[in-house]
């Protein structure tokens, strides 16, 4: 599942050839290339005049030993209804234990599957045995 062919999650040419002309128009995107090329030449030539405007400033970005830096951004003063909704989404949120976590996350994607612990012993086996309490082989 994790590494599948493209092939098995498309559709077929015939059918996307048929649905295309609506799609494009639902999601407003064009069938000329071109016209997202020129979107997307036109956004960058944008935010490229930005930057030399920001480099020429010399203020928050700078270019040293060849690499960009930006300076960060002062922090702002946090007002009292941005600590209340903070408040209110942190108490929403459920108390989880890491482990069960780890293992719901896993079952998803199976992201444990590319560790390996030290020992040679499968980190998803390690989890597992810690999150059941039994001991660890080896």
């Amino acid at each position: 599942m994790k590494w599948q062919h493209l092939s098995s999650t498309s559709i077929d040419d015939l059918v996307w050839h048929r649905l295309r002309q609506h799609h494009t128009a639902e999601t407003g995107v064009s069938l000329n290339p071109a016209d997202a090329v020129g979107r997307l030449a036109h956004q960058i030539t944008r935010h490229l005049v930005s930057l030399d405007a920001a480099l020429d400033e010399g203020t928050n970005v700078r270019i040293e030993n060849e690499r960009l830096v930006v300076t960060p951004l002062p922090a702002q003063d946090n007002d009292q209804n941005l600590d209340e909704v903070r408040t209110a989404v942190t108490s929403l949120l459920p108390t989880v234990d890491l482990v069960d976590l780890l293992v719901e996350v896993n079952s998803w994607c199976g992201f444990l599957d590319e560790f390996t612990h030290h020992r040679r012993v499968t980190l998803p086996c390690r989890v597992r045995q810690c999150h059941s309490g039994t001991k660890p082989a080896g």
